[in-house]
């Protein structure tokens, strides 16, 4: 596990899905979270080869799968993910094997009517599931909004030391908590 900003996660993905090593970046001075990016050797402080300045090198984050929701795909594995893409795409290029999960498997023909909406394309993807409401609680962009009032009482729950409780009621139950 790495305890890390979403901006130095993200520059870590840029940076594998690019093949080098790592990602400078200014904005994480100042943080604890330098000390520990150091001390678990994610980070490194270099220079500024053009002004000498000092910067912090985001190791290459490479992981071993990539789970991914989008809103649609094709059999094929073309992906197109509506809305902010956030770190999906760097960090499905930066994986070794890209899964992902849609609201919908579509035709490959709709897919090829809008090209520029394909955000994934198929090298990348080792498998399409459809899974309806798979980001739930959170939310789909275009489909359907995050429950707050479920991911409340899942922080309830998990404060009070009763994730097995919230497991049982709405992961292993039969229609879950939805």
């Amino acid at each position: 596990m790495i305890e890390d900003t979403c901006g130095a996660v993200i520059n870590g993905f840029r940076a594998a899905s690019m093949g080098i090593p790592f990602m400078p970046i200014r904005g994480i001075f100042g943080t604890d979270l330098l000390n520990i990016g150091l001390e678990k050797g994610n980070y490194k402080i270099i220079k500024n080869p053009f002004n000498g300045e000092d910067m912090v090198a985001v190791k290459a984050i490479e992981p071993d799968i990539a789970l991914i929701h989008a809103q649609r795909a094709d059999v094929y594995g073309n992906v197109q993910i509506w809305g902010g893409r956030f770190e999906d795409v760097w960090k499905a290029k930066a994986a070794k094997r890209v899964v992902v999960s849609v609201e919908e498997i579509v035709d490959h023909e709709l897919i090829r009517l809008e090209p520029f909406k394909t955000t994934l394309a198929y090298p990348y993807v080792e498998a399409i599931v459809h899974l309806p409401k798979g980001a739930y609680p959170a939310s789909c962009y275009g489909l359907y909004e995050a429950d707050y009032q479920h991911l409340n009482e899942y922080v309830r729950l998990v404060r009070n030391g009763e994730f097995q409780k919230y497991l049982e009621r709405c992961v292993y139950s039969k229609g879950g908590a939805q």
